[in-house]
């Protein structure tokens, strides 16, 4: 009986996911940085400006809308590394039941 987490497969996979999860890791912290950077740099510009309760709203929408957007692709990717490790995981566990209910055969490869 072939299982989809074979040793060479298995080994396959967890490269695959590890770079999946460092990818998305790398650019969920890169959203993060720029959603950060683009609100303090409108901020930045336009602090002088932000005298009454309607630019403060107008700032709160910008916020809102450019930042928050970048923050939750962010987030999204975050989930993914995480379903991902997750994967790595159950790759690993299975790995180690195979191990310990069939002894013999690992042994004989």
């Amino acid at each position: 009986m072939k299982t989809d987490t074979e040793p060479h497969e298995a080994k396959t996979n967890l490269e695959i996911i590890e770079k999946l999860m460092a990818g998305s890791l790398s650019l969920a912290v890169t959203l993060v940085i720029l959603g950060g950077l683009a609100g303090l740099g409108v901020l930045w510009v336009y602090h002088k400006q932000l005298g009454t309760l309607d630019d403060l709203g107008t700032f709160g929408s910008y916020l809102q809308g450019a930042v928050g957007s970048l923050w939750s692709l962010a987030g999204v990717l975050l989930i993914f590394a995480a379903f991902w490790a997750q994967k790595q995981q159950l790759i690993h566990q299975a790995a180690e039941f195979r191990k310990f209910v069939f002894p013999t055969f690992e042994s004989s490869e």
